[in-house]
């Protein structure tokens, strides 16, 4: 995988190192004009827009959510893009609380609760996907602002894909074992699809390289990634 982190600003278009993005969204000229043009100047309606970072080893996204969205709402978009592949239960752990996708225990809280009530300007929480081949997610706060929001969430940028090669021959790797990568580490466990068909595991373990933190666990596919990014990018 690349040493150097970088990542895509979805209004400019432009390539950062995974730091200066984070800096660089606040600032981008694209974006205030995407703001100015969309939300107008018009101050009815306004609501609490929440910049979200996420990350997770190599991988790292910025996304805006309305303060008036649910908790669950961010689950829903972080499986759509990131992790969902069998159904898995998760949980936002918020300062001392868990909030759980599906709340089996007394004490454990629901999802159903607005982001504006629970979240503020730099609170660190993490989220977790699947408690038994568990894929982690820091999240942060960086900045709240008031404004409107299509759809309740955009995304403001996202990681260039790593760039990963064939354990056998260098060339871009297609797929990964998911036996291997897990018993053995990442060093050994990518291939093109020449050498993933005459790999001794055999193709049944074999997953697609994708642009996520739960490449090759489970049964993850990425299948809907496209479809979640399209969604919630930017329309310029």
């Amino acid at each position: 995988m690349n040493k150097q982190l970088k990542g895509k600003c979805f209004f400019c278009r432009e390539i950062f190192g995974k730091n200066a993005l984070k800096g660089h969204i606040e600032k981008c000229e694209k974006r205030n004009e995407y703001i100015e043009k969309s939300e107008g100047k018009s101050t009815k309606n306004r609501e609490e827009i929440y910049t979200v970072q996420m990350k997770a080893g190599a991988y790292f996204m910025l996304i805006e959510i309305s303060g008036n969205k649910k908790v669950k709402d961010l689950d829903d978009f972080i499986r759509g893009i990131w992790v969902e592949c069998c159904g898995h239960l998760s949980a936002f752990h918020i300062d001392d609380a868990e909030y759980i996708s599906s709340p089996y225990e007394r004490e454990d809280k629901s999802m159903d609760v607005k982001i504006a009530d629970v979240l503020d300007a730099g609170t660190k929480f993490s989220y977790e996907y699947d408690f038994g081949t568990t894929t982690e997610i820091d999240l942060e706060i960086i900045s709240v602002r008031e404004g409107n929001i299509n759809n309740g969430l955009l995304i403001l940028a996202r990681n260039l894909p790593p760039e990963i090669k064939c354990s056998v021959c260098g060339k871009d790797a297609t797929d990964v074992c998911s036996m291997c990568i897990e018993e053995e580490g990442p060093e050994n466990a990518f291939f093109c699809k020449k050498h993933g068909k005459e790999h001794e595991c055999g193709e049944d373990m074999l997953l697609p390289v994708t642009n996520s933190p739960r490449m090759g666990v489970c049964g993850y596919t990425g299948d809907k990634d496209d479809f979640y990014e399209k969604k919630f990018s930017p329309k310029i």
